[in-house]
């Protein structure tokens, strides 16, 4: 047993680290435990994007350290090398993925350490993901990243006749190997299956075709007693899977944000305040997220998300959610890289609204509207239950917050937004965990931890920033072994819990 996770069986071992497969025993989930020795016991900065491995919790043992992290099954970059030389048009898909999991943690401040083949894992959709972040070298750099990352497209693609710029990024050195290949003679279904087999065997990747290629016929569940839709009926005849370009997604598909503006007969948007229970969708893959979206002018604003949540198959789906909303507001999905949305197209009066890229909590006005290309029926519907009490976000603001106790300082961070310089800190109470937003030393927001227990300890407090805004994570685990994970939003004087 190490903490919360009991060993199962070794998986790999290195010089530094040792890898099983373990249980969490407090949620019965089965994660990759990664021990590291003593001296491994610094702080971990971990992304959060749909194209890096997930870590769950990490933490104290008796051996040094421990990081929790998601199982993937399936192979390293590594091992498919030494299985043979990857298709140019296959490695160039993986390392898509792999590029935009380093240009987004770069973009959030977080650098990597070791980009080799060995931290690069092949699911068995023959989607990357990138894992171990800053557990390997102790002295790290953003140039230091690209330069391994150009390192392992020479590899992958076996010295490919092109140069790459000095401070190019991950996905700019993608783009121009790209561009010096020629083009492949194969249909890119036929190269997703080669990676399957590659992965999984041929079994699985002719299962993999089946599955992509099968007319899903899942019976579509009735809205829930109490709650109204909004959106989509998802109806099941023509349905196509597609990304935000309206192209089938590979791994050169960028995130990006939509939401249904028009569709004919079918609410859209609530017209009371009340809570999104649950979403449902039709011909969507990957990486998806519900979104809150409420209109200020011209521009539009994030209010809320739910986590990332894989979609595995182009099937109905019904996914979890609990998210406020007020008359007006609008729901979107946020697409990861390389994810797709179910639509229909040519269907009369229907429009689309997208944002590239994340839609985050700073306004922007709509990029890609009605005429752009995408005016489709979007296969999503969202069950709200009208009037039901809104989560509770536990926040002092003004004089209450200036009054508050001060309790204890656990962690902190400095925020610098549009010139001003904020603080985040982590505050433990007699009662419970709290963050807290300061101007200098006067507190200017207090917002709780709902279900962090004083008695267990701090796992990371990390932060990432857009333009306008700072985004906080926190990491607490409580001493019975379950890792809580808590998002908030900053501005220059707000301090609000997501999602």
């Amino acid at each position: 047993m190490v903490a919360d996770f009991r060993l199962e069986r070794e998986l790999g071992r290195g010089g530094r680290a040792v890898v099983f497969e373990a249980t969490q025993l407090s949620l019965d989930r089965t994660v990759a435990l990664k021990l590291l020795p003593e001296r491994d016991r610094g702080p971990v900065e971990w992304p959060e994007h749909a194209r890096v491995v997930s870590m769950y919790a990490t933490g104290d043992w008796r051996g040094g350290r421990f990081v929790a992290m998601q199982l993937v099954r399936g192979s390293s970059l590594a091992g498919l090398l030494d299985g043979g030389e990857l298709e140019p048009v296959v490695a160039l898909d993986l390392l898509a993925d792999v590029a935009s999991a380093l240009d987004g943690a770069h973009g959030a401040g977080i650098v990597h350490g070791a980009v080799t083949p060995s931290n690069v894992f092949v699911g068995a959709d023959g989607r990357a993901l990138l894992s171990d972040f800053g557990l390997a070298a102790p002295e790290r750099s953003v140039a230091a990243d690209r330069a391994a990352f150009a390192a392992l497209l020479r590899r992958c693609l076996g010295d490919p006749p092109v140069s790459f710029p000095p401070g190019s990024s991950a996905g700019e050195l993608v783009d121009d190997a790209r561009a010096a290949l020629p083009a492949p003679p194969v249909r890119r279904r036929r190269r997703a299956a080669l990676l399957a087999a590659a992965v999984c065997g041929v079994a699985a990747a002719a299962g993999l075709l089946a599955l992509l290629d099968r007319e899903d016929a899942a019976a579509v569940p009735q809205v829930e007693p109490g709650a109204r839709a909004l959106g989509s009926a998802l109806p099941s005849g023509d349905v196509s899977s597609v990304d935000c370009a309206d192209r089938t997604p590979s791994g050169g598909s960028h995130a990006c944000t939509v939401i249904q503006a028009r569709l004919r007969g079918r609410a859209l948007t609530p017209r009371q305040p009340g809570v999104v229970r649950r979403w449902v969708v039709r011909g969507a893959r990957g990486e998806l997220a519900l979104q809150v979206i409420r209109r200020h002018g011209d521009r539009y604003v994030s209010i809320a998300r739910s986590r990332y949540l894989r979609v595995p198959d182009a099937g109905v789906h019904v996914l979890p959610a609990r998210l406020n909303v007020r008359p007006g507001d609008r729901i979107g999905v946020q697409l990861a890289p390389g994810a797709a949305i179910g639509v229909r197209r040519g269907v009369s009066g229907a429009t689309t609204a997208r944002w590239v890229g994340p839609l985050f909590l700073e306004p922007r006005p709509i990029e890609l509207g009605k005429g752009s290309g995408f005016d489709h029926e979007l296969l999503l519907r969202v069950d709200y239950v009208p009037g039901a009490a809104p989560k509770s976000s536990g926040a002092l603001t003004g004089a209450r917050a200036r009054r508050a106790a001060h309790g204890r300082e656990l962690a902190s961070r400095t925020l610098e937004l549009e010139g001003r310089v904020r603080r985040a800190s982590v505050i433990e109470l007699p009662a419970g965990i709290a963050v807290d937003l300061f101007a200098g030393d006067r507190r200017l927001a207090r917002v709780g931890a709902p279900d962090a227990d004083p008695a267990g300890h701090l796992s990371s407090f990390a932060v990432s920033f857009t333009t306008l805004r700072a985004f906080p994570t926190l990491r607490w685990r409580n001493p019975e072994g379950r890792t809580l994970r808590y998002d908030f939003s900053v501005g220059e004087r707000t301090l609000t819990l997501r999602g």
